[in-house]
């Protein structure tokens, strides 16, 4: 089972294809429950199988699994189940949950962000007598130095 845990380590993390053989393999041989699972969940993320996806979430919500549930449903992008799903996991981040919990910005948005930002570092350029960002790193790092 240690193998298969680390497989799953690396397609939680974004590595799906190249775990996705080997779980393959291991699952064809195995009499356990969740091998499958995992297999099933690389080959859902390598072929962006959002319904496939979801078929995982629930078999890993039989299983207990809450946060590899909710890890499975947010790589779908099922609002409404995620919601239910993550509210078993006490406040957990991982990559795969981040993902889903970043709304787009709209263009407008985007440019109100950008002009705010702008504002801010024009405001601290003028303080500090400096004109580049490089400048203000200088600045910065000297500060912490």
């Amino acid at each position: 089972m240690g193998e298969t845990r680390l497989l799953d380590e690396a397609v939680r993390l974004g590595h799906a294809s190249d775990a996705l053989e080997r779980l393959r393999e291991l699952a064809s041989t195995t009499t356990g429950l969740l091998v499958p699972v995992f297999a099933a969940h690389a080959d859902a993320l390598v072929r962006n199988d959002f319904a496939g996806l979801e078929n995982v979430a629930a078999r890993f919500e039989e299983a207990g699994f809450m946060l590899l549930a909710a890890e499975a449903v947010a790589a779908s992008g099922s609002r409404g189940l995620y919601g239910r799903l993550v509210s078993f996991c006490e406040g957990a981040r991982t990559p795969a949950l981040v993902r889903i919990t970043a709304a787009p910005l709209a263009c407008r948005e985007r440019e109100i962000a950008v002009r705010t930002v702008d504002n801010h570092l024009s405001n601290a350029y003028a303080k500090l007598g400096i004109t580049t960002r490089g400048d203000l790193a200088l600045v910065l790092s000297d500060d912490n130095g």
